[in-house]
């Protein structure tokens, strides 16, 4: 059965040499998945005292994911979940009799096994059967999907120079600061001043070869499910290829973070960086940066040195590494856009010399100021203290 649904599930892996390490990286998070999917079918097999055998539940993940890479019309009807139970309700009833019938429960069932195919099941409490009752919409995998991008085609996606995303620069020249998140929905979002990072790529490895990711049919059930919720209708094959990507975008951007010296990119238009400031000339060099902001976010960087020639290889279309972030390109264009248009809103912040936004005039007459107001005090201390010691000495 552990194979059936392996089989079903993903594709099989090429017979490249260079991808070597990528395929191990890919086949572990494989048997990950596979653990979630047994994991949910164990426990949909111990709802009941006297439930259907385990064969009748493999064959719901198998039907399941076939109408998941399966083309479809775009009404609700067509929707994976309505279709699932076109399907399967008879085989149900028969199996569970006159149990487990109510709409919730059904409802649950569907959500869990959508859930479980693609690694985020959860167990869910104990007034939950299949799926966590009024869970948080962010952990479900249907709306994970859908969350990742506007979906607007008119958004600038493209990226002049990717080494702006480098962690010591932006740190260093401005006060956003990078911190972790553990909502793949957050993945390149600013909060206040902080540049949220999701960094665990290996939990989404098995996107990477997952069947219902890898069909190049338009208009797929897994299509209908994510465009139904942006209210799209129009045949696409655009978010299955985009949520395939999401593992190796989120290593892109560690090494775009913090191996950016690692990739061997000839990027034509070249961004001219902020000059330095007297606040940041004196702080320690870029690769040292880089290496203590990714010890602060526990980011091991020990993987990307070993996939780095993975990654310089970008033109492979298997592994499909190129300069585009999709699905989180329009996110990481919000960002730049962001950082290039910052200027100090704090007296504090005019000690940076910004991304490219900063007027350098006030930021050196704000340095001016700052030397003359020294100088200034200075001057008043001394001052004070020669009248000090010129009373003293007529007293005396």
């Amino acid at each position: 059965m552990r194979q059936k649904v392996y089989t079903n599930i993903f594709i099989r892996l090429g017979d490249y040499d260079y991808l070597t390490q990528w395929y191990e990286e890919a086949i572990r998070a494989n048997v990950l998945l596979i653990q979630h999917v047994e994991d949910f079918i164990i426990h949909a097999g111990h709802v009941h005292n006297n439930p259907p055998p385990l064969e009748y539940f493999v064959d719901d993940v198998v039907t399941f994911v076939n109408i998941l890479q399966t083309p479809h019309p775009t009404e609700r009807k067509a929707l994976p979940r309505s279709r699932f139970w076109e399907l399967r309700l008879d085989s149900w009833k028969e199996h569970w009799g006159g149990q487990l019938n109510d709409e919730k429960i059904l409802t649950e069932y569907v959500e869990g096994l959508c859930d479980a195919v693609f690694g985020v099941w959860q167990k869910p409490g104990r007034t939950s059967k299949f799926h966590e009752d009024g869970a948080a919409k962010y952990k479900c995998a249907d709306h994970i999907f859908t969350t990742l991008n506007s979906g607007r085609s008119d958004y600038p996606k493209v990226i002049s120079d990717h080494r702006l995303f480098d962690a010591a620069y932006i740190e260093t020249c401005g006060p956003f600061r990078f911190k972790t998140t553990n909502r793949l929905d957050r993945h390149l979002t600013v909060q206040g001043r902080d540049i949220l990072l999701f960094t665990d790529w290996r939990k989404w490895m098995a996107l990477c070869y997952h069947t219902v990711l890898q069909t190049v049919d338009p208009n797929t059930g897994f299509e209908v499910m994510t465009n139904y919720r942006w209210g799209r209708a129009q045949p696409s094959r655009q978010s299955a290829r985009a949520t395939g990507s999401i593992p190796i975008s989120l290593l892109l951007m560690e090494y775009f973070c913090f191996c950016i010296d690692a990739l061997e990119y000839d990027i034509d238009v070249q961004v001219q960086r902020p000059r330095r400031s007297f606040f940041t000339a004196k702080r320690k060099n870029p690769l040292s940066k880089r290496r203590a902001i990714a010890a602060r976010l526990n980011v091991d960087l020990a993987p990307l040195q070993r996939l780095k020639d993975v990654a310089n290889r970008r033109q492979h279309d298997e592994w499909g590494l190129t300069l585009h972030l999709e699905p989180f390109d329009e996110r990481a264009s919000r960002l730049l856009e962001t950082l290039l248009n910052w200027k100090p809103e704090t007296f504090w912040e005019m000690r940076y010399p910004g991304y490219g936004g900063v007027d350098p005039i006030g930021l050196y007459g704000f340095y001016f100021a700052i030397i003359l107001g020294l100088i200034t005090m200075f001057g008043f201390t001394l001052a004070i203290a020669q009248t000090v010691a010129a009373f003293r000495q007529i007293r005396t």
